[in-house]
């Protein structure tokens, strides 16, 4: 199980990383095709365009120039109401989004060696109508305003594929924003609804780290009550003598070096980490080099760092298509990797903190005692009772309730009960 989810996860980076580098090769595809359709769109005189300065005499060329390469550059930049891209090209994108965020938390199961439940392919068939549901009423019904737009209109697919992934990311840049009342309540409801698939999200992280926490608690306890460790108790213990047994220091001695605690797993955390630079640099390098985006360097780290802390200012953003693009699918991918980072650091500040708290002394004495007060002799009964609480199997509080629980039974005198009362007492059914 752990090789496969050793590989499940390289594999899954390896796909995440393959995807985003198609995109950079697509958008890169794109923008030549937007650079020529621009130039041939100047000839003509309308298309995507930066804003002429205002006619405004008593305004200068310094005080526009200055206006126009401001710290948020990307102000002037125009979104026609039609994309570049083909409409083809579009609804492939859109397609490939709603997959790929319906179809994570499955992937995720699967990459975790866990099985698909019904309840989560219906939470996948309600995410599809979900998102699609969203990028219908971006895209034909609600209005929607920005900086870069003319005037107030319905979103573009790449757009609305932006938008939503700023909202399912809690990225929240602003750079687009309902235009009137009708379109403001229905987006609420819309970010109510991706808190829901957040929290669901969430809870899986959760459980996760519940998981890692607790398997190594109960790692830490088969420290001491696993077998060889229960044997070596035995034999060192009446290798005493009545005088070492009185001597703490000899007794310490004695086992304290036979017990170790189990290692703390640096290497997920490790890897997490190191996934979650490793966008941060892809981020860094697309914006960076992408024609069209004219960001600085200081400018690219401070977004790519912004985003994928889900802060989002909006002080630097995307502006051109393939930006856009590539930040739909970044941010999701980005941000999932910064939720894992902090999902390990977690696990792993709990785990540190059970280390610290462990006393393996008081356990090992606790162990001591338990030996000391077994009978001479063991019946199976007995020592199959014994076996299960020194493995960490059950705890003797439950061991002593099944005892009471089957004196209640009224057993016969060979000690028996029948059939019908142990089916009823355990509640079986036929």
């Amino acid at each position: 199980m752990q090789l496969v989810r050793v590989t499940g996860g390289r594999w899954g980076i390896t796909i995440i990383v393959v995807i985003l580098g198609l995109l950079c090769r697509t958008a890169g595809a794109w923008n030549i095709a937007s650079t020529i359709a621009g130039s041939a769109a100047n000839v003509l005189g309308s298309h995507h365009r930066e804003k002429e300065p205002p006619s405004n005499e008593r305004r200068n060329d310094s005080t526009w120039s200055q206006t126009k390469f401001d710290y948020n550059r990307e102000t002037p930049v125009v979104w026609l109401k039609e994309s570049g891209l083909p409409i083809t090209v579009e609804f492939l994108i859109a397609f490939c989004w709603i997959g790929m965020v319906a179809s994570m938390p499955l992937i995720v199961l699967v990459l975790e060696g866990g099985s698909i439940t019904r309840v989560q392919i219906i939470n996948f068939t309600v995410m599809w109508f979900v998102l699609v549901g969203g990028i219908i009423l971006f895209h034909k019904v609600l209005l929607f305003q920005s900086s870069h737009f003319e005037a107030q209109r319905s979103l573009t697919l790449v757009e609305c594929v932006y938008l939503m992934t700023q909202i399912l990311t809690t990225v929240g840049y602003g750079d687009i924003t309902p235009a009137n009342a009708t379109s403001q309540i229905f987006v609420a409801v819309y970010v109510m609804v991706s808190l829901l698939i957040i929290a669901n999200v969430a809870s899986e992280a959760a459980r996760a780290i519940e998981f890692r926490t607790t398997k190594f608690a109960a790692e830490l306890k088969n420290q001491i009550i696993q077998a060889t460790v229960t044997q070596s108790l035995v034999q060192t213990f009446s290798s005493f003598s009545p005088r070492d047994r009185s001597d703490n220091d000899t007794f310490r001695s004695k086992w304290s070096s036979n017990v170790d605690l189990p290692p703390v797993q640096w290497s997920q955390l490790l890897q997490s980490i190191c996934l979650y630079l490793l966008f941060c640099v892809m981020g860094i390098l697309f914006y960076l080099n992408y024609p069209g985006e004219n960001k600085t360097l200081v400018d690219v780290v401070y977004m790519c760092v912004i985003t994928l802390s889900t802060v989002g200012f909006g002080a630097v953003t995307p502006v051109t298509e393939g930006g856009k693009v590539f930040g739909s699918f970044w941010m999701f991918f980005g941000t999932a990797a910064l939720f894992k980072l902090v999902a390990d650091f977690m696990a792993f500040v709990v785990m540190m903190k059970q280390r610290e708290m462990w006393n393996s002394e008081e356990e090992m004495k606790k162990g001591v005692e338990r030996i000391k007060q077994l009978p001479s002799q063991l019946n199976e009964h007995e020592f199959t009772k014994l076996s299960l609480v020194q493995r960490g199997l059950m705890q003797q509080k439950d061991v002593d309730m099944l005892d009471k629980a089957f004196s209640c039974l009224n057993p016969a005198a060979d000690g028996t009960i029948s059939k019908e009362d142990a089916r009823k007492f355990l509640d079986l059914t036929d």
